[in-house]
């Protein structure tokens, strides 16, 4: 019974660890072959999980301090943090996208991805923009906040979006 909850759990949210759950606690169930192959299933880098209005995408921030990160992300990244930008660089099998608010005079500014989502014909970043709270006292530096994230590379258009999804 446990074999059949964890699959229906993989299949509906695509996510993987269920089905390696059946995979390594229940090698004898009756699931097993339905397991074996939704896990190849999930593997394919087009796998698209039924959602209505788009699809969850999961990413990952990476740092530019990252020495996984190629030099050529490196560099693009590096020249587009002074001044706002959007944009995003495929390179092999990851797709790396990059919210810049570009110099600003003091400390207290951030930048945030609230979520990516994809359809089949684009991908959507949200994000959004954090400056200091009026009033409080900040460091006089000059400050590029950014952010970088890493995702399968799908070779879809991006949109960026400032604001939350919903």
């Amino acid at each position: 019974m446990t074999d059949d909850a964890l699959l229906v759990l993989g299949a509906y949210t695509g996510d993987a660890a269920y089905l390696q759950r059946i995979l390594a606690e229940y090698p004898g169930g009756d699931t097993i072959a339905k397991a074996k192959g939704l896990v190849k299933e999930l593997e394919h880098p087009y796998y698209r999980p039924p959602y209505t209005y788009g699809y969850p995408l999961p990413f990952k921030i990476v740092s530019l301090d990252d020495k996984a990160i190629p030099q050529e992300i490196k560099e693009w990244a590096a020249s587009n943090i002074l001044q706002p930008f959007t944009g995003s660089k495929t390179l092999g099998e990851w797709s790396y996208l990059l919210v810049a608010a570009g110099e600003k005079p003091t400390a207290g500014y951030s930048v945030g991805v609230i979520s990516v989502s994809g359809s089949s014909d684009r991908l959507k970043v949200y994000y959004r923009l954090d400056g200091p709270a009026p009033g409080q006292v900040q460091a006089q530096v000059i400050t590029r906040p950014y952010v970088l994230i890493r995702i399968p590379a799908c070779g879809l258009p991006v949109e960026f979006v400032e604001g939350n999804p919903w």
